[in-house]
């Protein structure tokens, strides 16, 4: 939330906190959250009365509903700290783009999940390139690649990519590198 509007609901918030209007403290926090104020979830878990794994559950359905970076940041944030694979599955599926950040934590429970998302990112990666920067960055995700899926699966990549961009002689350079 922008500006002034933000600290005037964070003062509203507190105002309802000291007058112990709990409906009122509990909407309005709700509705921080949502809108990217992390600092106001543990105050709802006590707020709302539930288990704290209905709450979340419910929570993170409503922060993915939301949209927006904010509130992209703070469900991310929540499934990090409770450790939620699953759900870091569901949102690195939806943004492949993630999948160099979180790869090592799917790796164990999802590895062919994430392999598969991994080369369809650096395949997109590699269609995109268009000079040797972007080529080197290319090189520098499949690499990172190999950590999670080791050098057979690094090397069937590399060979896929000289098939598919062998008339790019600099992407061609950068790919002899990794061998």
């Amino acid at each position: 939330m922008p500006g002034r509007v933000a600290k005037w609901k964070r003062i509203k918030y507190e105002a309802y906190k000291r007058l112990s209007l709990k409906q009122e403290q509990a909407a309005l926090g709700k509705e921080l959250l949502l809108g990217g104020e992390y600092a106001y979830y543990e105050e709802l878990a006590v707020l709302a009365g539930e288990n704290k794994e209905a709450f979340y559950r419910r929570i993170i359905a409503e922060l993915r509903e939301a949209g927006g970076w904010r509130s992209r940041d703070v469900y991310l944030r929540l499934i990090l700290e409770n450790n939620d694979l699953p759900e870091l599955m569901d949102y690195v599926r939806t943004a492949p783009s993630e999948i160099e950040t979180h790869a090592e934590r799917l790796a164990t429970d999802y590895r062919d999940e994430v392999l598969q998302i991994y080369e369809r990112y650096i395949d997109r990666q590699a269609e995109q390139s268009t000079d040797r920067k972007g080529y080197r960055a290319v090189c520098g995700v499949i690499k990172r690649y190999k950590k999670i899926a080791g050098e057979a699966r690094q090397a069937e990549v590399v060979s896929r990519l000289k098939a598919a961009y062998g008339r790019r002689p600099a992407f061609m350079d950068e790919l002899a590198k990794l061998s």
